[in-house]
């Protein structure tokens, strides 16, 4: 695994930093993505000492800024002819409605049209690679998700949980659709969804007093990070996970999925309205 590059969103703390440490394990030049460059510093020097040779770039990014996402995609294609790995890892809740520069919910922006824009962008590249894999980490909240597309930037009614829910629903919905994409044009590019359990990271952080309490209080019961990122490395690594695509993975295991919205038509029209507000047409 020594010639392959892996980028991973949210790399400056939790699973992402986690998932790094793996991968760099693995000899895997790393793509580090994250909005504190000092802490990707440290996440970079941490990978160095505890692996010796091992590479790591770092690009400072706020994935819920569109424009912040071309630009350093740009710089990413430039600099590397082929990526193997796309791990879209980084995600929020917040605690109010708020907003991007650019007028999008900010839920939404970071963790759908994020890396909805970011996989677009950087798709060519993983086509280079003789098995590309994307990795989207969704979550088991998905289940409580009630999206109306026709208030898609929830303008009314604003709930934290149900926007985060939502997100975490367009995700799965996302792998699905570009899964169906990839295998009609015969692309040779993997791509899953992953629920990486309740994990103690740092999530939550800019979320209501109340969420804040409600983790800090079930902070005993999460796992680690390292195990919360383990179904990504899986997915990312292994020989025998380049056979899986289009899936919904927990604990390394394909789950069944029953949310009624889980169907062709609904993930279609959540895929042109992304590309409707990410400005450009994927596949």
């Amino acid at each position: 695994m020594h010639d392959l590059v892996g980028v991973i969103t949210g790399a400056s703390s939790g699973m992402g930093r986690a998932a790094a440490l793996a991968l760099a394990a693995r000899g895997i030049k790393l793509v580090l993505l994250g909005r504190n460059q000092h802490r990707l510093e440290q996440v970079r020097n941490e990978i160095m000492q505890v692996h010796p040779g091992a590479e790591a770039d770092i690009f400072v990014m706020d994935l819920s800024s569109l424009r912040e996402v071309r630009e350093v995609a740009a710089r990413i294609v430039a600099r590397y002819p082929r990526i193997d790995i796309l791990l879209n890892n980084a995600g929020a809740i917040l605690g109010k409605r708020q907003t991007t520069a650019e007028g999008f919910e900010q839920s939404l922006a970071t963790n759908h049209l994020g890396p909805f824009l970011l996989t677009r962008l950087l798709l060519e590249r993983l086509v280079q690679s003789p098995a590309g894999r994307i990795i989207q980490v969704s979550s088991v909240a998905h289940k409580y998700a009630a999206p109306d597309l026709g208030d898609f930037q929830m303008t009314r009614n604003y709930n934290p949980w149900i926007a985060y829910s939502n997100v975490k629903l367009y995700n799965i919905m996302f792998v699905h659709e570009l899964d169906r994409r990839l295998k009609a044009q015969g692309l040779p590019v993997v791509v899953n969804a992953v629920h990486p359990g309740a994990v103690r990271t740092g999530f939550g952080a800019e979320a209501g007093w109340l969420s804040r309490a409600m983790l800090w209080l079930m902070q005993p019961f999460f796992i680690s990070a390292a195990q919360g990122a383990d179904t990504s490395v899986y997915l990312a690594t292994d020989p025998a996970a380049g056979h899986i695509s289009g899936q919904y993975l927990v604990n390394r295991q394909v789950a069944s999925l029953q949310h009624p919205l889980l169907t062709l038509e609904f993930e279609g029209a959540l895929w042109q309205l992304s590309e409707e507000l990410t400005g450009g047409t994927f596949l």
